[in-house]
This record gives structure tokens, sequence and C-alpha cells, in this order.
């Protein structure tokens, strides 16, 4: 019996290909390009997925509200604030759908700090989130954008593996965000007739986020084939380096 327990509550050895990191939170956030950027790379199937959220205050920042929706709890932890009605120190675990919009004030001195962690789901679980726009009138929903957060990136992307990709989260808001904003049929309300504002991107930087990543899928992809080096080949090599 006692042979059983030991054996559930065995935790498996680290996986080669994610070998252990550390970051300092507020150092890594003077280089993060978007409100919501991972600190570690390891953002697929299982993964306890840290991201740093940094923003200040000022007539830019202010806009951006929409609703997410997420499948697994979000745990964010404030590190740092001044003039946002947070403290340092706070805890929050948001419900699985909630409001999202800007901390900040119409304050340039105003900033805040904080890091939103989530266990990502495990394999054959589905990760479902959604980004949703409603009308600034009525709060009737002009957009539902859902969308599958954990994917595959060698798959999607043909880069071999070893590599891990794009936060799907920003990917998919950001794209949802864009398809708003150039279409005005969208941003118009079937329910009170309200044109509504494009979206402020600019807000959350979720455009430099995704361009970024864009260039990045591209270099990779050119610098394997460059190099010759398949899919296989690649893990291989990543594992050889790791041992």
């Amino acid at each position: 019996m006692s042979h059983n327990i030991h054996t559930a509550l065995t935790i498996p050895p680290p996986d080669r290909q994610k070998p252990s990191l550390k970051v300092n939170a507020f150092e890594a956030s003077r280089t993060i390009n978007s409100a919501l950027t991972p600190l570690f790379p390891y953002i697929s199937e299982g993964c306890i997925a840290p991201c740093a959220s940094i923003m200040r205050g000022g007539s830019d920042a202010l806009g951006g509200v929409f609703q997410h929706f997420n499948t697994v709890d979000e745990v964010a932890v404030v590190f740092a604030s001044e003039g946002t009605g947070m403290r340092p120190g706070d805890v929050h675990v948001g419900d699985k759908s909630h409001v999202v919009g800007s901390f900040m004030q119409d304050d340039p001195n105003s900033y805040i700090l904080i890091v939103v962690t989530q266990r990502q789901s495990e394999q054959g679980v589905k990760q479902q989130e959604a980004f949703t726009l409603n009308c600034a009138e009525c709060q009737h929903v002009l957009l539902d954008r859902k969308f599958d957060a954990v994917e595959n990136y060698a798959e999607s992307t043909g880069v071999p593996g070893g590599y891990f990709g794009p936060l799907g989260t920003i990917m998919e808001c950001g794209a949802g965000a864009q398809e708003f904003n150039a279409n005005v049929e969208l941003r118009t309300c079937d329910n009170c007739g309200t044109v509504n504002e494009p979206f402020n991107i600019g807000v959350w930087q979720w455009d430099n986020y995704m361009t970024n990543a864009w260039c990045v899928d591209q270099s990779l992809k050119s610098y394997f084939e460059f190099n010759g080096l398949t899919g296989k080949k690649r893990a291989d090599q990543v594992s050889s380096e790791i041992k």
C-alpha cells in the first residue's frame, strides 16, 4: 500500500528541453515589449507561465477595456504600484470571465508592475480563452473571439522542435483588436446603432509583441532552411546540448 502511494506522488524528472531558469521581474520588465509578456519561454502544455505586466499613467494609457475569458486561473501579484488603487503585495485571482482595463490614471507619475501567473492546461486538455468587446453605449457584444490558447508551435509554424512559440493570449487578442479596428461594421452596434471608436491597442502594445513574434518565426524558419536542419535533428541537437 505504501509503495503505491509513493509511486503516485513521484515527481517526474525535469524535461531536458526545459532547463531551469530564473529571472528578476524588475530587471526583465525593462525590456518587455507588451503590457503582458512571458518572463520565461515555457508556455506550452502543463507549464507554469508567469507574465510581467508593466504600465505607466498618462493620457495615452486610458481606454482599451475588454472582456477576457480563460479556463485556467490567473493569479496576479502586485510587485510595485503608485496612483492605481492597488498596493504592492496585493494578490488577486480573477473570475474565469473578467473585465480587463487599464489600471492607470491620467497621471504620468502613476505606474504599476504586476506578475500574472497561470498554469497552462495539460496535454490533451484544451485551454479555451475569449476576447470580447462590448458597445460603449449599451454593452451589447460587438466581437467575441474564442480561441485555444495553447497550440503546437512546431505544427502551426513549421519551426522544428525545441523552441517555444509566443503567448497565444496576446496573439489572439491582438488579432481580434486589429479585426475590430479595420471593420466599421463590427464597431457599429446592431442593438443601439452606436459607431464605437477603434480599440486602443496602443495601451497594451500587443502590436509590438505580434510584430516581433512574426519576425522571430520567419528568422527561425530561414535559419533552419539555410542550415538544412530537420525537426528531428533540431530536437536531438537540443537534447545533446542540455546533457
